[in-house]
């Protein structure tokens, strides 16, 4: 078997339509690795979308699910930054994890919610690669996923507003 395309619909063969082919190849690729089913459907991906969660909070939790956060990590990887360490607190390397539970005003944020909201332990919660954050919701209930989620955002809103010197 080899991959070969034809003409497109209208009978001509074009560099747009050998285009469409790597991509549709590329797509079904992608799918069959990141999926856990053969539909191409990730059961764990309920855990943010039907948390009850507003629809900007579920992107943000899909975002840090695909470790698609405009982090210094990812930034330094494609040359946008010279550095990978944090630009707040600057001791270690801002991944996906860093400013949720590393970072001190993520921590703090979430102890004091901790207080009020039954969360897990802080110390339960570790970084176990780039999907760390399915790994957390995964035993949870709506509930708690829909708490965590909001806690991880509001880091995330208030880490922003740091790095970009706002009030």
């Amino acid at each position: 078997d080899v991959i070969a395309w034809g003409p497109d619909r209208s009978g001509v063969f074009s560099v747009k339509s050998a285009y469409h082919l790597a991509f549709d190849e590329t797509r079904r690729a992608n799918a069959a690795s990141s999926s856990s089913s053969p539909s191409g459907a990730r059961s764990c991906w309920k855990f943010i979308w039907n948390c009850g969660a507003p629809p900007t909070v579920s992107n943000f939790a899909w975002r840090v699910a695909t470790d698609g956060l405009p982090t210094w990590k990812n930034k330094h990887k494609i040359g946008l930054e010279t550095t990978s360490i944090c630009p707040v607190c600057g001791l270690e390397t801002e991944d996906n994890f860093h400013p949720f539970l590393r970072y001190q005003l993520g921590r703090d944020l979430y102890m004091a919610m901790a207080k009020v909201w039954k969360l897990p332990n802080l110390i339960s919660i570790a970084n176990r690669g780039k999907e760390w954050l399915l790994q957390v919701l995964a035993p949870r209930t709506e509930m708690e996923r829909f708490m965590l989620l909001m806690i991880f955002w509001r880091s995330w809103f208030v880490r922003n507003e740091v790095v970009h010197h706002k009030p």
